[in-house]
């Protein structure tokens, strides 16, 4: 028989999202246990490819979710500037490419709130050698890369010397509701 933990929350799942929880609750005064199966980012997190994007990429097909992601990466950049490398980025056309989303890729960033700034071509090609010598237009975009595992291990570091618990390499095998809580 395993043993019986106590808490005001549990958080099942070491990851971004998990050890991100378990030190927001943490700064906001709750008594919280994080239970992961395996260690600190062994899924989703620690398979992810560390892309930080600007949201420029979903301008055109999805506007909330280009506005989303401009607001969250400001946030990252913001609360955890040691665990992102901002690396830039293009979003690159050239011939033979819808010229009315080149044209219109610009615009569609200002209104998400998105800085696209033109590069000229043959400077572009001066940065980034490997690009096509095909390319008509070039924006830079905010892009950055983000260690997850940083972020992850700082998260816990924090949630940890506020009093969250963290138990690794354990299985959840059952939970005990008592009092008026809500298990969600």
């Amino acid at each position: 028989m395993g043993k019986t933990l106590t808490t005001q929350v549990l958080i099942i799942g070491g990851g971004v999202t998990g050890t991100g929880l378990a030190r927001d609750l943490a700064l906001r005064g709750l008594d919280c246990l994080l239970v992961d199966k395996k260690d600190i980012n062994a899924g989703a997190s620690g398979a992810n490819h560390g892309l930080l994007h600007s949201g420029a990429r979903y301008v055109a097909s999805d506007a909330a979710a280009a506005r989303e992601c401009a607001r969250e990466g400001a946030l990252i950049k913001r609360l955890a500037p040691q665990c992102v490398e901002d690396t830039g980025g293009f979003f690159v056309g050239i011939k033979g490419d819808d010229e009315t989303y080149i044209a219109d890729f610009a615009n569609r960033c200002r209104q998400c709130g998105i800085v696209a700034t033109a590069v000229d071509p043959k400077t572009a090609l001066e940065m980034e050698p490997c690009l096509s010598t095909d390319v008509i237009a070039v924006y830079a975009v905010a892009d950055a890369s983000i260690d997850p595992f940083k972020l992850s291990l700082d998260n816990l570091a924090q949630a940890q010397s506020l009093g969250t618990r963290y138990l690794a390499h354990h299985q959840m095998v059952g939970v005990e509701k008592k009092g008026a809580a809500s298990i969600a």
